[in-house]
């Protein structure tokens, strides 16, 4: 009779703290999006103290003139962009993944390419801190610390610079990625570190996160190739701590070749691939 009675005050006092956490959450979320957007309306609205209805960014006409360009030819998109210079292989020099997003959401949403973009990017903003947040209370158990995270990101001048004053869209949409790909590959490192490899949540985690990788890829190499040298220096962390010395460096014998060649392919593609895709056609040329 006691036990039923405990284990019934035990449900109800689980069904309050979920109640709770849901509107702790939604009161968040309203939070997030209103400081973004009194931070941020510009980006929606154009309207600065200079101007009414232009672009914010000095960047973000160009991102603009690709989906332009693009637009004309989806889904058949052609490998030479003939407007840069001598003409380059855009295709493989510039991340793309955001341009096509745009040309997509376009033709989904009957909006103008402007538009979208404009959406787009002060989306940028709140997603981010949303991250920030679920990655924080998921990991610490605290839903009032990760909100704090989330607005701290919102206030600092640094997470508004790339987008609202330089307009480097791909670069600061690549953003919203990185919180959740730490997160669902930390969670697959606690269920590696506790034996469960083979349990359906820890490949289910360890192929999310290999989907958020890809996705990244095609949305800004830069960022995910940082995200990939966190990963594993994270990685090297949590082993350390969870076996010591010895089973860190079990590890690291075993997995040696592997982390040296990909660290080998990332420094070999950004030092060589800047200069084949943007002088082959002079090298053309001159042969």
């Amino acid at each position: 009779m006691k036990d039923s009675i405990w284990r019934s005050i035990r449900l109800f006092i689980s069904g309050i703290n979920a109640v709770w956490s849901f509107i702790y959450l939604a009161l968040a979320v309203l939070l997030i999006f209103g400081l973004s957007y009194l931070l941020g309306h510009s980006i929606l609205d154009g309207k600065t103290n200079f101007s009414e209805g232009a672009l914010i960014g000095n960047d973000s006409a160009f991102a603009l003139s690709l989906v332009y360009w693009f637009d004309r030819f989806f889904p058949k998109v052609p490998i030479w962009y003939p407007l840069q210079g001598m003409g380059v292989s855009l295709l493989y020099s510039y991340p793309m993944g955001t341009t096509f997003l745009i040309i997509i959401l376009e033709r989904l949403l009957s909006l103008s390419a402007v538009e979208v973009f404009r959406i787009l990017s002060f989306l940028t903003f709140p997603l981010t801190a949303l991250g920030i947040y679920f990655l924080t209370w998921i990991r610490l158990k605290r839903q009032t610390v990760g909100l704090i995270a989330a607005v701290f990101f919102l206030l600092s001048q640094a997470s508004w610079l790339f987008q609202a004053l330089h307009g480097i869209f791909a670069q600061s949409f690549s953003l919203i990625l990185v919180a959740p790909t730490l997160l669902f590959f930390d969670l697959f490192l606690e269920r590696l570190l506790k034996g469960q490899i083979r349990s359906f949540s820890s490949r289910l985690f360890f192929v999310i996160t290999v989907l958020f990788m890809g996705i990244t890829y095609l949305v800004h190499v830069v960022t995910a190739t940082m995200i990939a040298l966190v990963l594993i220096l994270w990685s090297l962390i949590r082993f350390w701590f969870a076996t010591g010395p010895a089973g860190l460096k079990i590890i690291l014998k075993k997995n040696f070749s592997c982390l040296s060649s990909g660290l080998c392919n990332y420094f070999i593609r950004f030092r060589t691939c800047g200069f084949l895709v943007y002088s082959f056609p002079v090298l053309l040329l001159a042969g």
